[in-house]
């Protein structure tokens, strides 16, 4: 008698959680598709600024991409041929992917991060042992995040680009709390 009244609960037990887990009440949700967040984020960390060069990106347009970076904006590249470094200022940089995006239809843009670690200028007080040290902005800390950056361009003219790279993004947050790409550092050949 008692084996069976704890069958019958053991029943039960499986029955509920059977029906908790199949969500049998709630709507099918199999056809519904993610809507991407294409809404341009306040610059309060890192990460929404990624955020921002991918809606960026995603949009074609080169006001928010241009906002993602900071005045003093550097990209830096070694050379594939020889050890040379390739530098563009903001200027040049906004000017170059205007272009790309003018000569596009579609521009999927998405980075992974891998790492994350903090750049100390040489005169902060207060480093800690073995902290990353940098003479080129003295007073300042930035935040450096090396990501896999891949990039599908659906061009008009050229057909489709697939890029694929290791990048170190270098941002610094202004005295308003505000984040920006101060530079970004292509680590593919390196």
């Amino acid at each position: 008698m008692k084996l069976g009244r704890v069958t019958r609960i053991c029943a039960v037990l499986v029955l509920l959680s059977l029906i908790i887990g199949a969500c049998i009440f709630s709507p099918d949700k199999g056809n519904e598709t993610i809507q991407a967040d294409n809404r341009i984020k306040v610059a309060a960390s890192p990460d929404s600024v990624v955020h921002n060069l991918k809606v960026a990106f995603d949009q074609l347009d080169v006001e928010v991409y241009r906002n993602c970076l900071n005045d003093n904006y550097f990209y830096v590249s070694r050379s594939e041929v020889d050890d040379q470094e390739i530098r563009w200022n903001k200027s040049e940089d906004v000017r170059v992917v205007e272009n790309v995006i003018n000569g596009s239809t579609k521009f999927v843009f998405q980075a992974v991060e891998h790492s994350r670690y903090l750049e100390y200028g040489e005169n902060c007080p207060d480093k800690p042992q073995g902290a990353s040290i940098s003479p080129d902005h003295p007073d300042e800390i930035w935040t450096i995040i090396r990501y896999t950056v891949d990039m599908q361009i659906f061009t008009k003219q050229h057909g489709d680009i697939e890029v694929h790279q290791f990048m170190d993004f270098k941002f610094r947050e202004d005295q308003n709390g505000l984040w920006s790409i101060v530079e970004w550092n292509d680590m593919t050949n390196m």
